[in-house]
């Protein structure tokens, strides 16, 4: 009868707790049975918020040899594969598994017998609506080694508690970003708040898209939040990083069905609810990064020339020579004294630098001073910067013969 026990507490272990074992080698864990209810493998309960429960686990010892028994309660929680699993100590425990207290953490098994363990659950006032998950977990040692010594893997006992209420459900996001790290690799990274009055294990679909291609990554859950938490995850691109181009990202947050118990027993299922963000992207490649650069600062410098340039003919002063006949640019410039470059800026004469006899030529004679400077600033104003930077013209101010500044001859 022994070996049919072992063999039916295993299958019971394995389709009930999936991943995790609920026996190992030598030792079995299960809830104590109630005369005239079915039967249990794992310990369910309805308590509302401030309500205690109290049941009894049933340690097995199917070897030759006497353990030593330790008890912990800890919460659940998703892996990444979406898994039932636990928190790795009770030091991680904020829901469930702090409900939980035991008459006695540590007892003593003899060979081939049992023994019995109380507990009592109490549910917080406070405590959220809905499932609250975690599990009775049992390491078995051997007394004649170490203290530290573990000579079986962890044996588990789940443990359901519905908190009854009405059940809300809010996700509110409050920051997606992303990165490119080396390699190409491209991280997103999104926090939101759990705004519910229930702890949730959320789906995540991203979705990239530009006007030509369009891609979805999608997790079955990324992580356990309890009510108030904040949601934090940070998930790479399985594809790769873009290499070019605007796009734009969805971001959703599934909440799966829920199932809701009410405080006279109504059992409803409240249907997915998604939470959505979107927000939009450049790509741009460093190289073209660099060349944008390049030319940014080529026209910059061009545009500064050429204010620079006009600026020095604004403030220059003047006189109008009267072009007669045998005058060439070279001849006016030897009998003026004047650098030819001078004169050809001053009129912005185009090569070969023709002149007409009766043309009015401008010849500089030097700097206006500062009161001929103000006086030409209010009849002949010059261009500000800003218009320059915008201006596909060499120059915008061109002295003129009938301006302030000009003085006949």
């Amino acid at each position: 009868m022994r070996l049919w026990l072992r063999f039916i507490v295993l299958i019971l272990g394995y389709f009930a707790f999936g991943a995790l074992p609920t026996q190992a080698a030598d030792l079995g864990i299960v809830p104590e049975q109630v005369n005239g209810e079915e039967a249990r493998s794992w310990f369910a309960w309805t308590l509302a918020g401030g309500e205690t429960k109290r049941d009894v686990l049933v340690i097995n010892n199917y070897a030759e040899d006497s353990f030593e028994v330790v008890l912990e309660a800890l919460d659940s929680v998703s892996s990444r594969s979406g898994n039932f699993t636990l928190v790795d100590s009770v030091s991680q425990n904020r829901d469930l598994g702090r409900w939980i207290d035991f008459d006695q953490t540590r007892v003593t098994i003899a060979p081939l017998t049992s023994v019995r363990v109380g507990f009592v659950i109490r549910v917080p006032q406070a405590a959220g609506v809905g499932e609250h998950s975690g599990a009775i977990v049992t390491y078995a040692k051997d007394p004649a080694k170490s203290a530290s010594a573990q000579t079986e893997e962890p044996v588990v006992a789940r443990v359901y508690v519905a908190v009854p209420g009405a059940i809300t459900r809010e996700v509110v996001f409050t920051d997606v970003t992303h990165r490119v790290e080396e390699g190409g690799r491209l991280f997103f990274s999104i926090k939101a708040q759990n705004r519910s009055n229930i702890k949730l294990e959320p789906a995540l679909d991203i979705s990239l898209r530009n006007f030509f291609v369009s891609a979805t990554q999608s997790e079955e859950t990324v992580g356990t939040f309890l009510a108030g938490d904040d949601i934090v995850v940070e998930k790479e691109w399985a594809r790769g990083a873009p290499k070019f181009g605007y796009y734009t990202v969805d971001v959703a947050l599934h909440t799966w069905n829920t199932k809701q118990i009410l405080a006279d027993g109504t059992v409803s299922t409240l249907p997915d609810q998604t939470y959505d963000y979107h927000y939009s992207f450049w790509v741009i490649p460093v190289l073209l990064w660099r060349l944008l650069f390049i030319l940014i600062l080529s026209w910059l410098s061009y545009r500064i020339w050429a204010y620079l340039r006009d600026r020095g003919n604004y403030l220059t002063e003047y006189v109008i020579r009267t072009v007669k006949k045998g005058d060439t640019i070279v001849k006016i410039a030897e009998e003026e004294n004047v650098n030819i470059n001078r004169i050809v800026r001053l009129n912005a004469l185009t090569w070969p630098y023709t002149v007409n006899i009766k043309d009015g030529l401008l010849i500089p004679r030097g700097r206006l001073t500062f009161d001929e400077l103000c006086r030409k600033r209010e009849s002949d104003p010059m261009p500000r910067f800003w218009v320059y930077l915008f201006s596909l013209k060499s120059g915008l101010y061109r002295p003129s013969l009938n301006k302030s500044g000009a003085k006949d001859r």
